[in-house]
């Protein structure tokens, strides 16, 4: 049980699509694009029949804490820091701290030409999901350190919507042209449900109380209403687990146009990851009805872990039962450009559908024959900004990208989370990382380019001309 609690908090605390995923990859037109938006296509511009991961997952993954004890948590889930039970009242105690994250690693992807006349695109994406997000009071986080606390009321301290996921999905897609402005695409999957994590407190109340027995020391009592589910996987999480299964069934589906202006200057508008999972496995929901679940401990005894305790399915609330659950949808699009000979600009908007908060880009490539260089400037409607870099080569057989959508915050968070004591007041804490790899096999062949039709019988003559011959069959 105690690895499950752990398990729990690490989805809900660390989760790492509730934000943006890889904001740096809209407008290259890469097979990394085409897994957020499956209205891009990828294999006439580079003149390929299959682009393929080769077994190299691709991932993405992003972290944001904001707040006035973003560090606090961060070491908190990080390293175990034991900085909250030395740490003073928090100011504003009704201010709230949010943490989101989301992970996805892409273990097969693939784009294979179906027509090259319709420029008709086949897409194969099997893929590990994983996501989370919550929000905590100051309030809550002082009263960690009982030291904080003195005799009397405190009222819905630990109000929280806090909520994490993973999933497996395998999802095939198809990107056709409309007509010489227009592509739409479509991608549809299957979700394998692999561990699910809900808080929901609506309202709390803590009293503080001189013990009777024992007046020199003061007593918790904790009142509690809503709710946590937990599911009811094994102990540790393996390999098996991120198989395809029918345990927990779900359906995603992501869907977007393009719109080509002329050879500098698209658009794009895209929905992803909209879709559902049903909970069948072994599950459990533990309901709080107000009651007190934590009812007179010496304050000297009291720590985190009375709180976590609250998370065990140990009496009569409990109930078994399967729900269902929605996947966190986003709504993106953007314009990209040529504005110089070596610069390719975009600008792009994303948005979560659960939740009205948006992330805002400009993404500037500044690129020398296969070599890019990428800088952008990203600004969340949570009032984090942030400024990102990634190294791009496409080449004629490879596509490769690294980076950080938020370089300095990703390496500050390196540093800060070896700091098991030191507390600074920061308010904005983020961390992402992408990296992928992507190989191209075959070429196409134009009519136009066709000098001769070859008329004996040798093999490479019949090869040839069954070359041109498609070439034909595919015409401009």
């Amino acid at each position: 049980m105690k690895q499950r609690l752990t398990l729990i908090i690490t989805l809900l605390l660390l989760s790492s699509a509730v934000f943006a995923q890889r904001i740096a990859v809209f407008g290259s037109g890469t097979l990394f694009e085409s897994l957020e938006n499956p209205a891009i296509r990828v294999l006439k511009s580079d003149c390929n029949l299959v682009q393929f991961n080769c077994f190299i997952p691709s991932f993405t993954a992003d972290t944001r804490i904001f707040g006035d004890a973003d560090t606090l948590l961060r070491n908190n889930a990080l390293n175990k820091s034991r900085t909250l039970y030395h740490i003073p009242p928090l100011a504003n105690p009704q201010n709230v701290n949010y943490w989101v994250g989301t992970t996805s690693i892409n273990w097969i992807a693939a784009k294979i030409l179906l027509d090259y006349r319709t420029h008709s695109e086949l897409l194969i994406d099997v893929s590990s999901k994983a996501y989370g997000t919550g929000n905590i009071k100051n309030e809550a986080v002082s009263t960690f350190n009982s030291n904080n606390l003195e005799v009397g009321s405190y009222s819905n301290q630990f109000v929280t919507n806090s909520y994490g996921g993973a999933y497996t999905q395998v999802a095939f897609g198809f990107s056709r042209s409309i007509n010489d402005f227009l592509t739409a695409g479509i991608k549809l999957g299957y979700a394998s449900g692999i561990n699910y994590g809900d808080l929901k407190f609506t309202n709390t109340r803590m009293d503080i109380q001189q013990s009777l027995n024992e007046p020199e020391e003061n007593e918790l009592f904790l009142s509690l209403t809503g709710s946590s589910k937990l599911l009811g996987k094994t102990d540790s999480l393996t390999a098996n687990h991120f198989l395809p299964n029918f345990k927990n069934p779900g359906f995603t589906f992501s869907a977007g146009v393009n719109a080509q202006f002329n050879e500098d200057w698209e658009a794009s508008l895209y929905v992803k990851d909209a879709g559902f999972i049903n909970w069948n496995d072994f599950n459990r929901e533990k309901v709080y009805d107000g009651r007190r679940y934590i009812n007179g401990i010496l304050l000297k005894d009291y720590s985190v872990d009375s709180v976590k305790n609250l998370l065990k399915f140990n009496d009569t609330t409990i109930t078994q039962k399967h729900f269902r659950t929605s996947l966190p949808a986003r709504l993106e699009g953007g314009v990209s450009g040529k504005i110089l000979p070596y610069l390719r600009s975009s600008f792009f908007v994303s948005m979560p559908l659960q939740n009205w908060q948006s992330d805002l880009a400009i993404i500037n490539d500044f690129f020398y024959k296969n070599y890019h260089f990428l800088l952008q400037a990203q600004y969340n409607t949570n009032n984090a900004f942030q400024v990102g870099t990634h190294f791009m080569i496409k080449s004629r057989v490879c596509d490769f990208i690294i980076g950080s959508d938020n370089l300095l915050g990703t390496i500050k968070l390196i540093k800060a989370a070896n700091d098991d004591t030191f507390y600074y007041y920061d308010s904005r804490t983020t961390a992402n990382v992408n990296f992928g790899v992507v190989f191209k096999f075959g070429k196409c062949y134009y009519a136009e380019t066709a000098t001769y039709i070859p008329m004996d019988d040798k093999k490479k003559s019949r090869t040839a001309r069954r070359r041109v011959q498609r070439t034909k069959d595919f015409g401009e």
